[in-house]
């Protein structure tokens, strides 16, 4: 079996990730307020895999997808409070803790 090497995710487009989210602040706040956020997890796995590979690597997917929501929803719950930028170099830290 392949494992996932993240070949999706690199600075540039974690970056437009984390500032899309964050423009979209408002509207995460109030869909996390309503306790609708399980909406939010599944958009992360389809924004970063294609369908194809959401289906070779499932678990990996979710894995990434879970990890991404768990960021998110921490920041939404600080309010925001780290630019995407910082957020974008936080997440790339862990991410290379994790493969290595």
């Amino acid at each position: 079996p392949s494992a996932f090497s993240y070949n999706n995710v690199n600075p540039d487009n974690l970056l437009n990730f984390f500032q899309f989210i964050y423009e979209q602040r408002d509207t995460l706040n109030l869909v996390f307020m309503a306790k609708q956020d399980a909406c939010v997890y599944t958009s992360f796995k389809e924004i970063y895999f294609s369908e194809k590979e959401a289906r070779e690597n499932t678990y990996e997917a979710s894995f990434f997808g879970a990890g991404l929501f768990g960021v998110v929803s921490e920041w939404v719950e600080n309010g925001f409070t780290d630019s995407p930028e910082i957020l974008t170099e936080k997440v790339l830290v862990i991410l290379h803790k994790v493969s290595h």
